[in-house]
C-alpha cells in the first residue's frame, strides 16, 4: 500500500488531540453502505468537546467495495462535527473524508450528514446506531461537480463509544473536614430543612460549601449518564444531588426542584459563593440544566461530556453559551 503525507498525517492526529483526557472519546464504527456496490465502511475516531452540545471528530475511515469487476480499497483520514453526539439519546452528525485508494493512488473525498441514538449500558461505554447520507467524489472533482462515477447512498454503522480519562475518587485530592450540623439521609425527595450553623456560624457555613464542591471535583470526568446520581454516571441535576448527599443533606432530584432551593441571589459572579447552584434555561423557556458554582468563576456540571468545568466569565470555549443561558442563582445554606 502506498502512503502518501496526508494519510499519515491523519493517523497522526487520529491517535493525538490537544485537550483534557477527560473530555475525550474514543468510537470504533462499522457497518454497510448502501450504493451502487457491495461497500462498508470502517472508522476509528476521537471525539472531544467543542462549543456548547458540539463536538469535533478527528480519525480514520476505511471503505471496501466491489462492483462487478471492479474491487477497491480506500484508507484516509476523516473529520466530524457533532451534536449532542457525546451524550446518550439522539444526535446529528455531519463528516468529510479524504482518502487514497490502494491500487490506483488516486484521492476520493467523501461528505456525509445524518444522526443516531446511543445507550449507556454500563460505565463509560456506549452503544449506538447511527444513519447517514454518503456522497463520494472520485477523483475530488469537488462536491459542487461531483464526477457522474461517484456513488451515493445510506450509510448505516454501529458503534461503541468509551469515555477515557475517567478520574478515581481515590486521587490526590485532601478530605475536607464535615460541617458541624449533618442531617441524617432520608428517602424523601422533598425539600429538606436547612441545617442552621452554631454560634460560629460563618466558619461553618464556609467549610460546608467547601465539602460539596470537593465532593463534586472528586468526580470529574465521570461520564454522563441520563438519570445517574452515582459515581459510575451523572446527569445535571445528579451530580449536585449527590455532591450535597454526600454531605448529609439531601436536594431535591430534579434541576426545576433545585432551582428553587434555598434563596435567590444576584447573577453576578463577584456576589457569588461556591456551592451555589446555577440554573441554566434555553431561550428564556422552563430551567434545563443546573451547575454548582466553584469559584473564580467557573463552575461544575455534568454535559454530554461528563462532569466538567466551565466558565461564566471567560470569552473563550464555551463560556459565552453558558452565560447566554444563565437565569438564576440560588444558595442552599446561608
Amino acid at each position: 500500500m502506498k502512503l502518501c503525507p496526508f494519510l499519515a498525517a491523519a493517523m497522526l492526529l487520529a491517535v493525538w488531540s490537544p485537550g483534557k483526557a477527560q473530555e475525550t472519546t474514543i468510537a470504533a464504527s462499522a457497518g454497510p453502505w448502501f450504493s451502487d456496490t457491495a461497500s462498508s465502511v470502517y472508522s476509528l475516531a476521537l471525539y472531544k468537546p467543542f462549543i456548547g452540545p458540539f463536538d469535533y471528530g478527528i480519525g480514520i475511515s476505511h471503505l471496501t467495495a466491489s462492483s462487478g469487476a471492479e474491487s477497491r480499497l480506500v484508507t484516509g483520514g476523516e473529520v466530524s462535527v457533532g451534536l449532542f453526539r457525546q451524550r446518550p439519546g439522539p444526535y446529528g452528525v455531519a463528516a468529510a473524508s479524504l482518502g487514497m485508494e490502494h491500487s490506483s493512488g488516486d484521492f476520493d473525498a467523501a461528505w456525509s450528514v445524518g444522526g443516531g441514538y446511543s445507550v449507556t449500558p454500563v460505565g463509560p461505554v456506549s452503544l449506538g446506531l447511527e444513519v447517514a447520507y454518503r456522497v463520494e467524489d472520485r477523483s475530488t472533482r469537488g462536491f459542487w461537480r461531483l464526477d457522474p462515477a461517484g456513488w451515493r447512498g445510506v450509510l448505516a454503522q454501529v458503534q461503541l463509544k468509551v469515555a477515557l480519562g475517567r478520574r478515581s475518587r481515590s486521587g490526590s485530592r485532601s478530605e475536607t473536614r464535615e460541617p458541624a450540623v449533618r442531617p441524617e439521609r432520608t428517602r424523601d425527595t422533598g425539600p429538606p430543612a436547612i441545617p442552621q450553623p452554631r454560634a460560629d456560624g460563618p466558619r461553618e457555613v464556609a467549610a460546608f460549601r467547601e465539602a460539596v464542591v470537593e465532593t463534586a471535583l472528586d468526580v470529574m470526568g465521570t461520564p454522563y449518564q441520563w438519570g445517574g446520581d452515582e459515581e459510575g454516571g451523572f446527569d445535571c441535576s445528579g451530580l449536585i444531588h449527590y455532591a450535597y448527599g454526600e454531605r448529609g443533606l439531601i436536594l431535591p432530584r430534579t434541576s426545576r426542584d433545585q432551582a428553587r432551593m434555598g434563596m435567590q441571589v444576584s447573577r453576578n459572579v463577584d456576589e457569588l459563593q461556591p456551592g451555589d447552584i446555577l440554573a441554566f434555561s434555553d431561550r428564556g423557556g422552563p430551567v434545563t440544566h443546573v451547575g454548582l458554582y466553584v469559584g473564580d468563576g467557573l463552575f461544575i456540571h455534568s454535559s454530554s461530556s461528563g462532569v466538567m468545568l466551565s466558565s461564566l466569565v471567560s470569552s473563550e470555549g464555551d463560556g459565552r453559551w453558558w452565560r447566554q443561558r444563565w437565569v438564576s442563582a440560588r444558595r442552599i445554606i446561608n
